[in-house]
């Protein structure tokens, strides 16, 4: 695995508030606690747009050793997630001294969006969508290329060019004007594209055209990022004059 990375800034705000964290801990301080935990996980000093966080917090009372605290932490399957899972590539870390031998510290770590192309994220989600279908008892999907339109509406949503569901409503235009066919459209929004749920339509489908599209985008005011995951499907029985009544009542957000 590789080393961490320091987040310099963020660990001034872990350490400054480590203090105060053992503090409500001890105290039994539920909403305070979860207050600083939360604060501190959202990474509002990380560089970078986060895609997943952790946040692990300990003592030990008889030891200021750094292997010490690492060692107890490492005992723990929350510590071991925390500093041990190969997604994580920086870490914040905030410490203070106990009376009167002892040490606490409070770190949060992070992973990232770090490129633009979710093709593999893509793979992810039509396997886990072939799956339920299976579970479902009618075949797989058969997947629609991406095309011109799908890549456009992708860079837009990255880029806060449009929100998600203009975004959708724009590819499901493009592709009743390209394909003569009737098509709906159907966005979740996520932070875990191994766990979506799917529209009951993209199930229950006997047969399935569906044009798969990921992205993602920070959302205003959000301190993480968010994946967005756009299905097209086409509906080859209908004809183009029905396209815009299923635009209408079938796309789902």
């Amino acid at each position: 695995m590789q080393p961490f990375g320091l987040e310099a800034r963020q660990s001034v705000t872990d350490d400054r508030l480590a203090p105060y964290l053992y503090q409500t801990l001890n105290t039994g301080d539920e909403q305070q606690a979860t207050t600083i935990t939360l604060g501190l996980l959202a990474g509002w000093d990380v560089n970078g747009l986060i895609r997943d966080g952790g946040i692990f917090c300990s003592s030990v009372n008889t030891s200021r050793n750094p292997s010490r605290w690492l060692t107890q932490a490492l005992s723990s399957p929350l510590g071991r997630w925390v500093l041990l899972e190969p997604g994580m590539s920086r870490i914040g870390i905030g410490a203070s001294e106990l009376t009167p031998a002892g040490e606490m510290a409070v770190v949060t770590t992070y992973s990232f969006f770090d490129t633009a192309d979710h093709r593999v994220e893509e793979g992810v989600v039509l396997a886990e969508l072939d799956r339920q279908r299976r579970a479902h008892g009618v075949p797989a999907a058969r997947r629609v290329a991406n095309d011109a339109a799908m890549q456009k509406a992708l860079r837009e949503i990255n880029t806060n060019a449009v929100t998600s569901s203009v975004a959708l409503n724009n590819v499901i235009q493009e592709t009743v004007a390209a394909r003569s066919h009737s098509a709906s459209g159907y966005l979740v929004e996520t932070t875990d594209v191994k766990r979506l749920k799917f529209e009951p339509l993209l199930l229950s489908s006997s047969t399935l055209d569906v044009e798969v599209g990921v992205t993602h985008y920070r959302a205003p005011g959000a301190a993480w990022g968010q994946y967005v995951v756009l299905f097209v499907i086409t509906d080859h029985g209908a004809m183009t004059h029905l396209a815009k009544h299923a635009l209408k009542n079938r796309a789902a957000f």
